[in-house]
C-alpha cells in the first residue's frame, strides 16, 4: 500500500467517525469538528476501569486522597457531551454511538469499583458518608455539575479536550461515583441503596445534558430541522424535570411518585433485606378518651284503671183511692208519688309520664404537638436512618444536612450511643443518634 492509499484509508475512517462524511456548510463543518473531539480512544476505557477501582478503594477504606486520584484518572466526558451535540445536530446515529460508548465507559467504571469492593471486603465494610453524599441531592453537587458542564462546552469550542481535564473530571465524578455506591451496596449487604444511587446519577446526567444542549444552541451549533427540534425538546424537558425534582421547585418528586413501583421491583429481584413499615413504636400518653356514663334507666309509666259507673234507681209508687157511694157523683182524683235515686261515679283520667331526653357530654380529644429535629452533622455529610438502634442494622434512607425529621419519641442506649426514633418525610421510620439532631421544636416531657 502506498502513501496515497494509506492517506485515503485514514481519511475515510476520519469521515466515518464524525457527524457528516461531507459537510455542506459552515454549521455542519463546525458540528463535525466538535464531534471528532468527543470520540473516546482505547486509553479512555482503560482509565475508566482504573478510576472505578480507585473509587471503590476510596469508599471501602474511607480514604479521601483516593477519591482525588479517581477524579484525576476518570476519562474525558466526550461520549456524554456527544449525546447533547447529536441532539442539536439532529443525528440519531451519532446519539446511539455516543450513548453506547458512554454505557461502555460506565460499565468499566462499575467493574473496577466492584473489583475493589470485593478485594477489600474482608478488611473493611466501607464508609457510609460517601454513600449518603452520592444517594441524595445537594446544592454544592448541583452547582458543580452546572459550572463544569458550562465551562466544558465553552472551552470545547476553542481548545483541545485535554485542556478540560479539571472541569471534565468534576463533572464525571458526580455522574460515575453513584455506580461505585451501587457496587458497594450490592456486595456489602446494603442493597436498598442501589436504586437511590442510580437515580441520583441519572438526575445529575439529565441536568448536565440539558445544560450542554442549551450551550450548544448558544454556540450556534443548532440545525433547525425536525429531528434536531424533537431531540432537543426531549432532552431539555427531561433536564428541566430533573432540576425541578432535585431542587424541589415544582415538587415533581420522582422518588415519591414511583416509590410503590420501586418497592415492587425490589421485591421481585430480591434486593431488599428489610421491609420498612409505618407502624408507630411509641404511644403518646396525653391522649384523652371520651367517656359517657348513664347510670339511670329512663322509664315511662302509664296507668289507667277503668271504673264502671254504678247507677242505682229506686222507684216507689203509692196510690190510694177511696170511693163513697153517695147520691151525688163526686169524682176523686188519685194521688201518685214517685221517688227516683241515682248514684253516678265519674271515671278517672289516666296520667302520662314522658321519657326524659339524655344529652351526652362530649370530651375533646387532645392531639399531641409533633416534635421535629434538624439534621446537623459536621462536614456536611448527613446521617443514615437505620431500622434498629444499632450500628450493625440495615439503613433505610440517607438524609442530608438541614433535612427535617419528625421525632417519634422513644430513646434507647445501644453501642455506646443514645438513639432516638424518627420518621422521614416519605413516612419511613427508623433510628438515628441524638447527637446528629438539633430540635426545631421543644421535646415534650413525656419523651424520655
Amino acid at each position: 500500500m502506498n502513501t496515497n492509499e494509506y492517506d485515503s484509508e485514514a481519511r475515510r475512517r476520519y469521515k466515518k467517525r464524525g457527524l457528516y462524511p461531507e459537510p455542506k456548510d459552515s454549521r455542519q463543518f463546525f458540528q463535525n469538528e466538535l464531534s471528532h473531539k468527543l470520540i473516546p480512544s482505547l486509553g479512555d476505557y482503560i482509565l475508566a476501569l482504573l478510576a472505578g477501582a480507585c473509587a471503590g478503594a476510596a469508599l471501602m477504606l474511607d480514604a479521601n486522597p483516593l477519591w482525588i486520584l479517581s477524579a484525576a484518572l476518570i476519562p474525558f466526558c466526550g461520549p456524554f457531551l456527544g449525546m447533547a451535540l447529536s441532539a442539536v445536530a439532529g443525528s440519531p446515529r451519532f446519539f446511539v454511538k455516543s450513548l453506547g460508548k458512554q454505557l461502555l465507559t460506565s460499565l468499566l467504571f462499575w467493574v473496577g469499583s466492584a473489583a475493589a469492593v470485593l478485594i477489600l471486603k474482608g478488611q473493611s465494610s466501607g464508609t457510609e458518608a460517601a454513600a449518603v453524599f452520592f444517594t441524595s441531592y445537594s446544592i454544592p453537587a448541583i452547582l458543580t455539575v452546572i459550572v463544569s458542564t458550562v465551562v466544558c462546552v465553552l472551552q470545547l469550542k476553542r481548545s483541545e479536550p485535554l485542556s478540560l481535564g479539571a472541569f471534565s473530571s468534576s463533572l464525571m465524578i458526580f455522574l460515575m461515583a453513584p455506580l461505585t455506591v451501587a457496587a458497594w451496596g450490592f456486595f456489602c449487604g446494603s442493597r436498598h441503596l442501589i436504586l437511590p444511587a442510580l437515580e441520583t446519577g441519572l438526575v445529575y446526567s439529565l441536568m448536565s445534558l440539558c445544560l450542554a444542549v442549551i450551550m450548544f444552541i448558544l454556540l450556534r451549533a443548532f440545525s433547525a430541522d425536525v429531528k434536531s427540534i424533537l431531540m432537543t425538546v426531549i432532552l431539555i424537558a427531561a433536564g428541566a424535570a430533573a432540576f425541578a425534582d432535585a431542587l424541589g421547585l415544582l415538587a415533581v418528586s420522582f422518588r415519591e411518585r414511583f416509590e410503590p413501583q420501586r418497592a415492587d421491583l425490589l421485591q421481585e429481584i430480591n434486593l431488599v433485606t428489610f421491609t420498612p413499615t409505618n407502624t408507630a413504636t411509641a404511644t403518646p400518653t396525653n391522649t384523652a378518651t371520651p367517656t359517657a356514663t348513664n347510670t339511670s334507666t329512663p322509664t315511662s309509666t302509664f296507668t289507667a284503671t277503668p271504673v264502671t259507673p254504678t247507677t242505682t234507681a229506686t222507684a216507689t209508687a203509692t196510690a190510694t183511692s177511696t170511693m163513697t157511694p153517695t147520691a151525688t157523683n163526686t169524682p176523686v182524683t188519685p194521688t201518685t208519688t214517685a221517688t227516683f235515686t241515682a248514684t253516678v261515679t265519674p271515671s278517672i283520667t289516666p296520667t302520662r309520664t314522658l321519657i326524659p331526653t339524655l344529652t351526652p357530654t362530649r370530651t375533646k380529644v387532645v392531639t399531641p404537638t409533633p416534635v421535629y429535629g434538624i439534621v446537623s452533622v459536621r462536614g456536611d455529610t448527613g446521617v443514615l436512618v437505620r431500622t434498629t438502634p444499632s450500628l450493625e442494622s440495615d439503613v433505610i434512607r440517607g438524609i442530608y444536612n438541614n433535612a427535617v425529621l419528625e421525632i417519634i419519641g422513644e430513646i434507647v442506649q445501644a453501642d455506646g450511643y443514645t438513639w432516638i426514633s424518627v420518621r422521614t418525610n416519605e413516612g419511613f421510620e427508623g433510628w438515628v443518634t441524638v447527637e446528629v439532631l438539633r430540635t426545631a421544636t421543644p421535646i415534650p416531657a413525656e419523651v424520655n
